[in-house]
């Protein structure tokens, strides 16, 4: 039934390069394009031929009109051939699949029955396993294709399924330059606004992707593709009537040419004008239907059966639905294949195909409704009896003829809400959640048609669509489910569907948004629970408390997730204690309490233990970004460093995007702490690609936090208005985008915009700003705005509310990547602001001991212009001079590191200093510093308390001490003591 292949010269020589390049090593994707009929399909057989005789392997996936393909069924489709050709070498199919076979096998049971022995993949979070199973396949094809070229042809795309066109835009970015040629067809006439593979294109054809679009065939083209059809030269005549009529589409000039040979028309004897004398259809629809009315009653009949079946249907299936023995089945279907209507499917086994999906698609839609019910439930019941012994992989199939026949009868309608709902189950466990949420509306749809719905099942349905739909990231209609789930609940009074719809609210990502709804339904769920202990109340004490985390309730929300936490251990659920102490560590965050960064650092660590000992991986990754938070806090920076390399090794493990982003932008503020700025952009850049790429809707932010630290460290927090006025527009209960944008703009000179956001945010004593885990921040950066604006009132409002944080560093976010600092470095600027310059120079010297011990250089010279401040307004004397010194030091390392407006302004304070005088010449070449450390030595004072009294690392002392040792000739401290002593150094 192969149609000629006349033209595309052009088209099929773009192809054959890409196809080249695959041989190659270079992969992509081609999308082709154009109306039904025009020949993308039989462009792509071509090419397979090529393809094959090149030893490339070839591997189809069709697309399935309508509903009732089984998710992912053209890559099913794709995996299941290739195990077929490697399917006598076991071993070599092992390789290929790579560490991502397990994942595979869930998908594709094939694989399973190869390779008996696999693992069970480790349970995820249901976006981090969807991109394990993506990446799982993206790198088995690379694989794969480095064995042995591969083509792979995805037919009809505009019928596929959500999470078939999620997992080609995942391939598009991953196969680029490596691995398989992909090429992609479907009819550009039926992807419209809304459709979900228009969304996809823009990504389906960049960078070296290709799209083909597909026009008809030039009048000469169709002269030789009739006489090829024909089996006869065909007239001038008739080829220009025939092009006319069909715009060159060859599948429309096939059936004409077909119409008229049945009707005897291309006859020798009947050439010339007799030919066209009967008029042609208009429309290819209309000469199919035309061919189609030519055949006899029962073989119009029994295809109509088939159609309902879909493009390929099997006699074990056709002969049960169209109720004929075997003997006359064959006898029609013999009628129809002579009419080149349909056909045989070579080494299919009883398997059938129609010649072209738009023969089926004129039967379908030429039944009338009841007919097609009726059809629809004949169709199901044989489908039901061939699929009994395991009907797992043929669920949607099932449930999609059950639910086209549910208006037929109550009992119909019931089967087909069970069958759609384990159908929308099957879905979800193999990460198709796109299918799944539909397959749950279709049940949903079906509830509908019984006499007396059961609300009960309505509500269970609901909270499965919500459950589908968060996963799918579509959020507003999953908040939707969840609504309509909880207000049922309510109405039945179910306490677990209530907690279920409230927890489900609260899935997505939402920090700083606090939403009633979802409050009021954990609120309700809390009381209608009762006391007794439970996993569920736990999580949904848990729940509330992080619900609040954006309210002024911060003691609420405390007792809550304390609450939570004890009952877990009563409970000795791992499982449960480690999911509400991540809950905890949240709702904690945020407190003055001066001992909240400890207790935060021993529940994260807590989280990361349970989770390892339950082997969740996942949970464990989320534990260490919180323990990364808090020792960057604490000033930990070998603990930050030892769990950032841990992460790194089981996120490799875990093969997971999700959590890999984040580790770009942890490295990304280690390096902007030591100043290597270049550095930082670069891997901050990595943080959000990768981000992107694994569609985590939080890496936005993030990106946003890390870079305004950046420009922080760099003096460029000016540059940011925009940035963060976006920011704060787009979220706007994260209240520090509000303050971060009052500090950008003051630090821009823009003064008085400036005080109209610091005015917004101070008013009723800071109400404005929430006790949530960006409290800190939010409060360092408002002085930053308060010193640069001189709002001496205001600064005296934060002064007392950043003061628990003295000894610590300004922290924020998940994933240990945000960091401002040191806080006492703010609580100087606040001093300054404040008039109180000897407060600020005890500030800024701690800032700057702790910035040292971090090795924090744009830190130390912030805070050492902060010193120099502090001595010019006090100007006692020798103050001037050391200010000098500072300033001199705070300019080398602003030129050094590329540090903006500070290098300039340590020049205009500097010049109304004087001159440092000329330091003394001590002896043994030692410094000034190293002088002050042996004074300290011979006063019998250790490392640490040399430490506290000048202010440095005790790292920066050893490292002084060992220059002393070395200058003296001495190898201890008693003998370095007495060289002090004798040369009248001590004292």
């Amino acid at each position: 039934m192969t149609t000629p292949f006349v033209g595309r010269a052009g088209e099929l020589a773009t192809l054959t390069a890409d196809l080249d390049a695959a041989v190659g090593g270079r992969g992509g994707v081609v999308l082709v394009a154009g109306e039904p009929g025009i020949g993308k399909t039989r462009l792509a057989e071509e090419l397979a031929v090529r393809a094959t005789a090149r030893g490339v392997v070839v591997l189809w996936g069709r697309c399935w009109e309508g509903a009732g393909a089984p998710s992912f069924w053209p890559w099913v489709q794709v995996v299941r051939g290739y195990v077929q050709v490697q399917s006598g070498d076991p071993a070599s199919l092992r390789h290929d699949l790579g560490a991502g076979a397990a994942d595979i096998a869930q998908l594709v049971p094939a694989v399973h029955d190869c390779i008996p022995d696999l693992p069970a993949p480790p349970p995820l979070e249901p976006e981090a396993a969807r991109f394990r199973l993506f990446d799982s396949l993206a790198g088995f094809l690379r694989t794969a294709a480095a064995r042995r070229p591969l083509l792979l042809v995805l037919d009809d795309l505009h019928w596929a399924d959500v999470p078939s066109l999620a997992l080609l835009r995942f391939m598009s970015r991953e196969l680029e330059g490596a691995g398989p040629l992909v090429v992609g067809n479907y009819r550009q006439s039926e992807v419209g606004q809304g459709h979900p593979l228009l969304a996809a294109v823009a990504d389906l054809t960049r960078g070296q992707h290709r799209w083909l679009l597909l026009g008809g065939l030039g009048q000469r083209d169709v002269a030789s593709f009739v006489a090829m059809a024909a089996g006869a030269e065909a007239s001038e005549e008739l080829a220009a009537e025939v092009y006319r009529q069909t715009d060159g589409n060859p599948f429309f000039v096939t059936e004409v040419v077909r119409l008229l040979a049945s009707q005897g028309r291309l006859d020798p004897a009947a050439r010339g004008a007799a030919v066209l004398g009967g008029g042609l259809p208009e429309g290819v629809r209309s000469v199919v239907a035309e061919r189609l009315g030519r055949l006899s009653g029962d073989c119009r009949r029994i295809l109509e059966v088939a159609a309902v079946v879909g493009r390929d249907f099997e006699l074990r299936v056709l002969q049960p639905a169209s109720g004929l023995d075997a003997e006359r089945l064959l006898v029609l279907l013999e009628e129809a294949e002579a009419a080149r209507v349909a056909g045989a499917v070579p080494g299919g086994l009883s398997r059938w195909r129609f010649a072209h999906a738009l023969v089926r698609e004129v039967l379908y839609e030429g039944l009338l409704a009841a007919r097609r019910v009726h059809l629809h439930a004949l169709v199901g019941e044989a489908l039901e009896a061939v699929y009994a012994a395991d009907p797992g992989p043929h669920l949607a199939e099932l449930a999609h003829h059950l639910v086209q026949a549910a208006p037929g009868s109550e009992e119909t309608a019931a089967k087909a809400v069970q069958m759609a709902t384990l159908a929308g189950r099957r879905a979800l466990e193999v990460l198709a959640w796109e299918d799944a949420a539909e397959l749950f509306e279709r049940a949903l749809a079906a509830l509908e048609l019984a006499e007396r719905p059961g609300p009960q099942q309505r509500c269970e349905l609901l909270l499965a669509v919500g459950e589908a739909r968060m996963a799918a990231s579509d959020v507003p209609a999953a908040r939707t489910a969840y609504r309509q789930a909880g207000e049922l609940a309510r109405r039945i009074g179910s306490p677990e569907a209530l907690a279920r719809a409230g927890l489900g609210l609260g899935s997505e990502f939402t920090s700083g948004v606090v939403d009633p709804v979802q409050v009021g339904l954990l609120e309700e769920a809390l009381t209608a629970l009762g006391k007794a202990d439970s996993p569920l109340r736990a999580r949904v004490l848990a729940g509330l408390a992080r619900a609040l985390v954006s309210t002024p309730q911060a003691g609420r929300r405390l007792t809550l997730s304390e609450d939570a936490v004890q009952m877990a251990r009563r409970l000795g659920d791992p499982a449960t204690l480690a999911a509400v102490l991540f809950g905890r560590h949240l709702a904690v965050w945020g407190s003055e309490r001066a001992e909240v960064a400890g207790e935060r650092l021993a529940i994260a660590t807590e989280v990361v233990g349970l989770a390892e000992q339950i082997g969740d991986r996942a949970m464990a990754l989320r534990g260490r970004g919180l323990r990364r938070i808090d020792l960057l806090e604490l000033g930990d920076l070998a603990g930050y460093d030892a769990d950032l390399a841990a992460a790194e090794r089981a996120a490799e493990e875990l093969r997971q995007l999700r959590y890999r982003w984040q580790l770009p932008l942890a490295h990304a503020t280690r390096a902007l702490l030591t100043g290597r700025f270049a550095q930082a952009e670069e891997l901050m850049e990595q943080g959000l690609a990768a981000g992107r790429r694994a569609g985590d809707q939080a890496v936005g932010n993030y990106y946003t936090g890390v870079i305004a630290t950046l420009r922080f460290m760099q003096g460029r927090f000016g540059e940011l208005i925009e940035l963060t006025r976006d920011a704060a527009t787009r979220f706007p209960a994260m209240v520090v985008f509000r303050t971060a944008l009052a500090a950008a703009l003051a630090e821009a000179g823009r003064a008085d915009q400036a005080r109209v956001e610091v005015e917004r945010l101070a008013a009723g004593d800071l109400a404005a700003l929430p006790r949530d885990p960006a409290w800190s921040f939010s409060l360092a950066t408002l002085a930053l705005a308060c010193y640069h604006l001189g709002e001496a009132e205001t600064a005296v409002k934060l002064h007392g509310r950043l003061e628990p944080y003295a000894d610590r560093n300004i922290v924020t976010g998940r994933v240990g990547a945000i960091c401002l600092g040191p806080a006492a470095y703010f609580l100087g600027l606040l001093d300054l602001t404040r008039g109180l310059p000897e407060q600020a120079l005890r500030r800024f010297q701690h800032a700057a001991a702790l910035a040292d011990r971090m090795q924090g250089r744009p830190m130390v010279a912030m805070s050492r212009e902060g010193q120099a401040r502090a001595l010019l307004a006090l100007d006692r004397p020798g103050d001037r001079q050391q200010a000098a010194a500072l300033l001199d030091e705070v300019a080398a390392t602003a030129r050094e590191l590329g540090i903006c407006g500070l290098g300039e302004r340590a020049g205009t304070l500097r010049a109304a200093a004087p001159a440092a005088p000329p330091a003394p010449a001590w002896p043994a070449g030692l410094t000034d510093r190293e002088v002050e450390v042996l004074r300290l030595i011979a006063a019998g004072r250790s490392n640490r308390a040399i430490a506290q009294a000048l202010f440095i690392s005790p790292n920066t002392v050893l490292h002084h001490v060992s220059s002393i040792f070395a200058k003296l000739g001495v190898a201890n401290r008693a003998a370095a003591a007495a060289c002090a002593t004798r040369l009248g150094l001590a004292g």
